[in-house]
């Protein structure tokens, strides 16, 4: 559990924000969804270090509550935060979160010209209890190093009670042969006959011509 925490007022659905205040909602399994503000640039900082996958304290008038950001909207222009859902989350309750990975160690198939290095997934949703989620996941490249070499869920490293949603044989990082774009290098030696190009309006001419 981290020690990152912000605080939050209830407020009415349609009364409208003060400045410098971003519109939210926390609910939870037994919550009902409450509409809150938070002050923009805490939680922009707080977002930043968080992310989606770290659970922190959340104070709405005093009262605790440990959450995730479930979800956020950005604005289309300025793609800031404008509205943010905060998931709370009850003791003993399994939660399944989406967990940023870092891909650590150098893979040998990068020296290889012909070979690219894949990354299949940049997150993986897993399942746990929330004092065991990790704020991210580590995935060791170092062991790809000729084509068709393959990373599964299978082979990652999970810390103890957490585990993956998606299938042991989904893909983490993989393999491809690079494509080399063939240059056609045969031009077309035919020289074009333009005395035999009809030109709009040339035959018409010719045929009156001969008539006169």
């Amino acid at each position: 559990m981290s020690n990152l925490s912000i605080k939050a007022s209830t407020r009415q659905p349609k009364k409208s924000i003060a400045e410098g205040q971003l519109p939210a909602v926390v609910y939870g399994r037994d919550m009902e969804s409450t509409a809150i503000a938070v002050d923009s640039l805490e939680f922009k900082k707080l977002f930043e270090e968080a992310g989606e996958s770290t659970i922190f304290n959340l104070s709405v008038d005093g009262k605790d509550h440990d959450v995730l950001v479930h979800d956020f909207q950005r604005d289309p222009v300025s793609y800031e935060v404008s509205h943010v859902d905060f998931y709370a989350i009850q003791k003993g309750q399994t939660i399944t979160v989406s967990v940023p990975l870092v891909f650590v160690g150098e893979a040998p198939v990068k020296d290889k010209s012909d070979v690219q290095l894949v990354y299949v997934l940049h997150e993986l949703e897993v399942e746990c209890q929330p004092s065991d989620l990790p704020s991210e996941l580590e995935v060791d490249i170092s062991s790809v190093a000729e084509l068709g070499d393959v990373i599964h869920v299978s082979e990652l490293k999970l810390p103890e009670g957490v585990v993956p949603t998606l299938e042991p044989e989904e893909a983490v990082v993989s393999t491809s042969a690079v494509r080399e774009v063939e240059e056609d290098t045969e031009e077309d030696s035919e020289e074009v006959d333009f005395s035999a190009i009809e030109v709009e309006g040339q035959a018409d001419t010719e045929s009156v011509a001969d008539e006169e």
